[in-house]
């Protein structure tokens, strides 16, 4: 997957169904999509694994059958998983419903993605596709992922559910094989422009599109979670600013510049007035030992607000979050809560 692997050419517009899908025979194992296992509501669906927040069984707000999945994080996202066998060369889609939480925040909505996997309960090798559930309404909603077509190194495939503030709820999930075709077309149909754009590049349902803020026009594969249909808007580019020097820390804002430079990148997402924010740059800047582990990146520090479109574009919804890409461009982790010092190193040192 070229450029940075934490989106895909299928992100954009991956929320709208595409009636060129077909599926066809026996699907992947996904284990529990119903959520109805193991039946006593409370209970932690059989087969997921809760990252963040809390994933439990849900009886009396569900879409079909007996339960459906709530995730709560309360103020801050929640996050379960699942991790499925898949066969290089075939094309899957995943669908299901889903209904956002209960607040009237913009950001209060729930999203479903693909990353692959080298294998099960292995290491993240980049998003396949993503969408969330758009605006803010209590109400159950079908969906369907873009297909993704798997690639010929790749043997696992990771289900991510997301829930970014509140509450949110899945119910009937489904992982299906899909004739390549039908999914190449499908892909080929997310990457036309599409209506309803807003001024901010927003579009409606989740996805965006334009040059994102403060990152200069470069190839589409140099930079992080941006498609060929988001680069395509005549945009003017903001001219990068100088790298910012806090304690030990030279920090750089020109992603471009980092992308090229053939080492790893931290790239942080920072606002002042956010309590992780501070304690993440307060450890970088002070902590010798974390500064040492920290000497084989490049950092980029981007403020979360001024740069809220790319941060979106790469489901990072809550400054002082930290991503770790490799020199290759692969996300290979991130960093969403007050971590010690020698918790962060051991995730630098993973990279």
């Amino acid at each position: 997957m070229g450029g940075f692997a934490r989106a895909s050419a299928a992100v954009l517009f991956s929320g709208i169904m595409f009636s060129a899908t077909v599926t066809l025979g026996v699907p992947p194992q996904l284990t529990n999509g119903d959520f109805d296992a193991p039946g006593a509501a409370g209970a932690e669906p059989q087969g997921w694994k809760v990252a963040s927040g809390k994933l439990q069984l849900d009886n009396k707000i569900r879409a079909t059958g007996e339960f459906a999945a709530k995730l709560e994080g309360g103020d801050t996202p929640a996050l379960a998983y699942q991790d499925v066998q898949v066969e290089p060369g075939k094309a899957y889609v995943l669908s299901g419903q889903w209904r956002n939480g209960d607040r009237t925040a913009e950001f209060d909505v729930v999203s479903a993605s693909l990353s692959w996997l080298d294998k099960v309960d292995g290491h993240e090798r980049g998003i396949a596709s993503t969408a969330d559930s758009g605006a803010v309404v209590s109400n159950w909603k079908a969906f369907q992922l873009t297909p993704v077509i798997v690639p010929a190194n790749v043997h696992a495939m990771r289900i991510t559910l997301k829930s970014r503030f509140g509450v949110g709820a899945f119910d009937a999930l489904s992982l299906s094989e899909t004739d390549v075709a039908a999914a190449q077309a499908a892909v080929a149909a997310a990457a036309e422009p599409k209506t309803g754009v807003t001024p901010s590049g927003r579009v409606a349902g989740g996805g965006s599109a334009g040059l994102l803020p403060g990152v200069q026009e470069v190839a589409v594969s140099s930079l992080p979670g941006v498609s060929p249909q988001m680069a395509a808007a005549d945009v003017p580019a903001e001219r990068p600013a100088p790298p910012v020097h806090r304690g030990s820390v030279s920090w750089s804002s020109d992603l471009n510049a980092a992308r090229s430079s053939g080492k790893p990148i931290l790239l942080f997402f920072s606002d002042n007035d956010a309590e992780l924010s501070r304690h993440i740059e307060d450890l970088l800047s002070t902590d010798a030992a974390l500064r040492s582990a920290l000497g084989k990146f490049t950092a980029v520090r981007l403020d979360f607000v001024s740069n809220k479109e790319m941060a979106y574009a790469l489901k990072v919804f809550r400054a002082g979050t930290v991503l770790l890409y490799d020199a290759q461009g692969n996300c290979r982790g991130e960093i969403t809560s007050a971590l010690t010092a020698s918790e962060m190193i051991a995730k630098l040192s993973g990279i």
